[in-house]
């Protein structure tokens, strides 16, 4: 099992799951959040390898043969990680309570899976998935940054209380008070 999990996650698997996840988001309407799909998805591989080759491996009294380069941050947990964080990222609101539970599955079985092949040590993959974690959340502070939360919760003696407002509803709002 370990194996053919990890066998499904080639360069081409990770460039069609890419491709897809950028396209929802281009779909969505979505153009700034496509970038950050992309960025994401494969900032993370690159940041990942380019990590393995910067890094000492500490000795830790294993074989030196057997783990005799460096494997972390693991490859295949932080892109197993960034396509789960992709995912809840261009789902629609809704959705993303399954989507994260779909996604963080997928990442936990693709980790553990490389872990039960003999290929890495836990913190190797551990710190393939945080590394993931952590480039997500800068590309979303960036998008919020720049395109805004789009939420807004109308205050107290103007107008009806409601739930929070997407940026159109925000808009379309303040051309009705104008």
């Amino acid at each position: 099992l370990s194996h053919t999990s990890l066998a499904l996650l080639t360069h081409a698997s990770l460039l069609l799951m890419g491709a897809v996840l950028v396209g929802v988001a281009l779909v969505r309407a979505r153009p700034l959040l496509a970038v950050g799909v992309a960025t994401l998805v494969f900032g993370t591989a690159f940041l990942a390898e380019l990590l393995k080759e910067a890094l000492p491996r500490p000795a830790l009294g294993v074989d030196p043969a057997v783990l005799a380069h460096n494997t972390g941050p693991s490859g295949h947990a932080s892109i197993s990680m960034a396509i789960a964080l992709a995912l809840v990222m261009v789902v629609p609101i809704r959705l993303r309570p399954a989507a994260a539970a779909l996604g963080a599955a997928w990442a936990t079985i693709i980790a553990t899976s490389t872990l039960a092949a003999g290929w890495l040590r836990p913190g190797d993959a551990l710190s393939g998935e945080l590394l993931a974690l952590g480039l997500a959340l800068v590309i979303c502070a960036v998008i919020v940054q720049v395109h805004g939360d789009g939420l807004i919760v109308v205050p107290r003696g103007q107008g009806e209380p409601g739930p929070a407002m997407g940026h159109r509803a925000r808009a379309h709002a303040r051309g009705l008070r104008a």
